[in-house]
């Protein structure tokens, strides 16, 4: 399970592109199933499976709701916002509602037991989890 700040974001992507690049293998042989989670509206995310050609789940996190849940969630500050604005990142636009809210970028690996077996968080949006480390998990 991955948390992602958007579609607008290309570290974002880049790491989406990623696991669909080396998860798709190790899915099918490891009864495993892989879902990316952003705050982004249901259609923004379709509208990025379909320009990247993606076959992974991507859930919309209303709110970010279930980020919050992880503890993953800050606001953006007020002096950055009007930056992302004029990067084409308008979130109200991408999450449907006016917090300025997103998770900070992180991946899971929980198990049938419902255990958490791996986890990496970095507040540093451009640092991500070692794929490799999480397929070694698998192995």
């Amino acid at each position: 399970m991955s948390f992602f700040r958007g579609s607008w974001c290309p570290f974002c992507v880049k790491e989406l592109e990623h696991f669909e690049n080396n998860l798709k293998l190790i899915q099918q042989e490891k009864n495993m199933h892989f879902i990316a989670i952003s705050p982004q509206k249901s259609e923004i995310s379709a509208q990025l499976k379909k320009e990247k050609s993606l076959s992974i789940n991507i859930l919309s996190d209303v709110e970010n709701q279930v980020a919050n849940k992880f503890g993953l969630v800050f606001t953006l500050p007020e002096n950055v916002r009007e930056l992302y604005k004029c990067l084409g990142a308008y979130l109200p636009d991408f999450n449907g509602d006016d917090s300025y809210k997103l998770p900070i970028p992180a991946t899971y690996l929980i198990g049938q037991d419902k255990k958490i077996h791996f986890a990496y968080v970095n507040v540093n949006y451009m640092e991500r989890a070692d794929i490799s480390a999480l397929i070694n998990l698998l192995d």
